[in-house]
């Protein structure tokens, strides 16, 4: 009977052993399908940094755009509010002249070696 017992035991405790064995091998097996998926699945580490980048150039370029659009937003302003903002403009930037001026053009001439 002592034997039977000790045999029954020792059963027992090698079964334990090895459910515990594949616990761990399942275990294992998880945690190296994990990994490759986070270093070579779809989503992996690498398109995040890249996905990274690209954003903090896109933020960077949207930051310049906003710029842009203030100043734009500013100057639509002073040209709605000032008449002679229009005036200014139309006479630099278009060479235009009213009705009752006349235009003179004087062009620097730089000396010229011979």
């Amino acid at each position: 009977m002592i034997n039977s017992n000790k045999i029954i035991k020792n059963a027992t405790l090698f079964i334990a052993h090895i459910k515990n064995k594949k616990i761990e091998y399942i275990f294992l097996f998880i945690f190296f399908y994990l990994q490759s998926s986070l270093w070579y699945g779809k989503n992996n580490i690498m398109h995040l940094i890249e996905v990274r980048k690209e954003i903090k150039i896109q933020s960077e370029k949207n930051l310049q755009k906003k710029m842009r659009n203030q100043k734009l937003i500013i100057e639509i302003n002073y040209l709605k509010n000032k008449n002679d903002a229009i005036e200014e403009r139309a006479r630099n930037e278009l060479n235009m002249i009213k009705s009752n001026e006349v235009y003179y053009r004087i062009i620097e001439v730089k000396n010229i070696q011979k």
